[in-house]
Protein backbone atom coordinates (compact mmCIF):
# COMPACT_ATOMS: atom_id res chain seq x y z
CA UNK A 1 0.00 0.00 0.00
CA UNK A 2 1.43 3.27 -0.67
CA UNK A 3 1.42 5.88 2.01
CA UNK A 4 0.37 9.42 0.57
CA UNK A 5 -0.21 12.54 2.41
CA UNK A 6 -1.66 15.65 1.07
CA UNK A 7 -1.86 18.86 3.42
CA UNK A 8 -3.56 21.89 3.30
CA UNK A 9 -3.78 24.93 6.01
CA UNK A 10 -7.65 23.31 6.91
CA UNK A 11 -6.86 19.72 7.16
CA UNK A 12 -4.65 16.53 6.19
CA UNK A 13 -6.13 13.68 4.02
CA UNK A 14 -3.64 10.59 4.77
CA UNK A 15 -4.10 6.36 3.05
CA UNK A 16 -6.73 5.01 5.08
CA UNK A 17 -4.96 2.10 7.02
CA UNK A 18 -6.95 -0.59 8.61
CA UNK A 19 -6.00 0.68 12.48
CA UNK A 20 -8.14 3.74 11.37
CA UNK A 21 -10.57 1.43 10.80
CA UNK A 22 -12.71 1.58 14.38
CA UNK A 23 -16.26 2.33 16.12
CA UNK A 24 -15.55 6.18 15.84
CA UNK A 25 -14.97 5.82 12.01
CA UNK A 26 -18.09 3.53 11.40
CA UNK A 27 -20.44 5.89 13.11
CA UNK A 28 -19.10 8.45 11.17
CA UNK A 29 -19.46 6.31 7.82
CA UNK A 30 -23.07 5.67 7.84
CA UNK A 31 -23.82 9.40 8.96
CA UNK A 32 -26.60 10.90 7.15
CA UNK A 33 -24.03 14.20 6.62
CA UNK A 34 -22.29 11.93 4.01
CA UNK A 35 -24.62 11.50 1.98
CA UNK A 36 -21.88 12.36 -1.25
CA UNK A 37 -19.35 9.99 -0.71
CA UNK A 38 -20.56 7.38 -2.80
CA UNK A 39 -19.70 4.23 -0.61
CA UNK A 40 -22.11 5.67 2.02
CA UNK A 41 -25.16 4.49 -0.17
CA UNK A 42 -26.45 2.12 2.78
CA UNK A 43 -25.26 1.42 5.82
CA UNK A 44 -22.17 -0.16 6.76
CA UNK A 45 -20.75 -2.87 9.49
CA UNK A 46 -17.33 -2.12 10.47
CA UNK A 47 -16.63 -5.88 9.07
CA UNK A 48 -17.61 -4.34 5.51
CA UNK A 49 -15.44 -1.57 5.96
CA UNK A 50 -12.73 -3.50 7.02
CA UNK A 51 -12.31 -5.42 4.01
CA UNK A 52 -12.79 -2.73 2.08
CA UNK A 53 -9.62 -1.11 3.36
CA UNK A 54 -7.88 -4.44 3.13
CA UNK A 55 -8.95 -4.85 -0.61
CA UNK A 56 -7.76 -1.39 -1.63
Amino acid sequence: MTNITIQSRRFNLVTLRQSDVSDRYLRWINSSNNKYIDYTNQSRILADIQSYVAER
